[in-house]
């Protein structure tokens, strides 16, 4: 039996956020290349998106693209969002680049570790794993308080990771 070396795949994951984006490039499931989030402005903020998104895949050249699976019963995303994801899909499936969808369920299985783990949680695992990341993490969120909008940053890397496993 022979081991094969880990997989270098290219994989830019996309989260949807209320003012644009949260991405993250990884080459295989240890190399972080790039992470941020795409502000958008003005009232077409899929039109932004998608724009921004195609910016990365030129740059990039990803080989896969992870996405929220929004079709799900426990995705709690709105219309916008669930359009959004289906554009983006079709964007890759244009550009030749294989494109899945992947559950939070899976997400919190694999990254957290649990099928309860919150955002929270994953952003301190990831933020261990991968000690760039440490000074965009959040700080805790009360109740009244709105996501911030970096936790963006560690869903993709949340769902790149998840679509590497």
């Amino acid at each position: 039996m022979t081991l094969r070396p880990p997989s270098l795949t290219r994989v830019l994951a996309i989260d949807p956020t209320n003012r644009g984006c949260g991405f993250a490039v990884l080459e295989g499931p240890s190399r972080l290349i790039d992470w941020g989030v795409k502000r958008v402005v003005g009232r077409n903020i899929n039109g932004g998106s998608i724009a921004a998104v195609v910016r990365l895949l030129r740059w990039y050249e990803p080989e896969l693209i992870v996405l929220e699976d929004c079709a799900v019963r426990s995705a709690r995303r709105g219309q916008r969002v669930k359009q959004l994801t289906d554009d983006l899909a079709d964007l890759a499936g244009r550009n030749g680049i294989r494109a899945i969808r992947v559950p939070w369920s899976r997400v919190r299985r694999v990254c957290g570790s649990s099928p309860t783990a919150t955002k929270e949680q994953i952003a301190e695992l990831l933020a261990n794993r991968f000690p760039e990341l440490a000074r965009h993490r959040p700080a805790h969120r009360k109740p009244w308080m709105s996501e911030d909008t970096r936790l963006a940053i560690f869903d993709a890397v949340a769902m790149a990771l998840t679509g590497l496993a």
